[in-house]
């Protein structure tokens, strides 16, 4: 039922696929993750990224907890939990406004659920990236469903796969094989680079 309304609002928000924006040299982006699985030092690589290229972050996390104990890792971090979602698991209203806030990039590095395919449909973001859902059809317990799926993707300008990554060998340097997320990020930017050649 949840999913039905997500993919209701979804396609109120937008018909289509969003257009492609013109792109100028980025200076703010938004990012969205998931407090319980990002490893610190991740976060930490793609803050040092984006300081590389000159963007300014600001950070969304949520965590599934309902008295989070997770200190902020980074500045300009909204850490969101049930908490602050009504019971259709859309953000209320004084979520909605805090991030509404224009920036130029939106990097939604979480696979999705209901909670955060809401905070990536309404951040307010010029061009928006995520990473893209392999094995569809199978049921996963709090994922969305095949349609939902399909209008989350058609919200994002930029689709990348991390399939194969983000899970840590024993005995391999973290330096060697970034995680899904923190590649993610070095694709996103490179991608960037390349388009702001053109």
């Amino acid at each position: 039922m949840f999913e039905k309304l997500f993919t209701y609002r979804a396609k109120r928000r937008g018909k289509g696929s969003p257009s492609w924006p013109d792109l100028h040299k980025p200076t703010t982006a938004t990012v969205l993750y998931e407090a319980d699985t990002t490893y610190p030092e991740d976060l930490h690589r793609i803050h040092t990224l984006l300081s590389q290229h000159r963007i300014s972050p600001r950070y969304i996390a949520y965590t599934a907890s309902k008295n989070p104990t997770i200190g902020t890792p980074l500045p300009n971090t909204l850490l969101l939990n049930p908490r602050h979602f009504d019971i259709f698991k859309a953000p209320k209203k004084p979520i909605l406004e805090l991030i509404s806030s224009p920036s130029d990039l939106l990097f939604d590095l979480t696979y999705p659920n209901l909670h955060l395919g809401y905070l990536a449909l309404y951040t307010n973001a010029t061009f928006k990236v995520g990473i893209m859902v392999e094995g569809r059809g199978s049921k996963v317990e709090g994922r969305h469903s095949d349609d939902a799926i399909r209008m989350r993707d058609q919200r994002y300008h930029l689709l990348l796969s991390v399939e194969g990554r983000g899970s840590k060998v024993e005995g391999q340097p973290a330096e060697q094989e970034p995680s899904g997320i923190v590649y993610l990020t070095e694709q996103i930017l490179h991608y960037l680079t390349l388009i702001n050649r053109l």
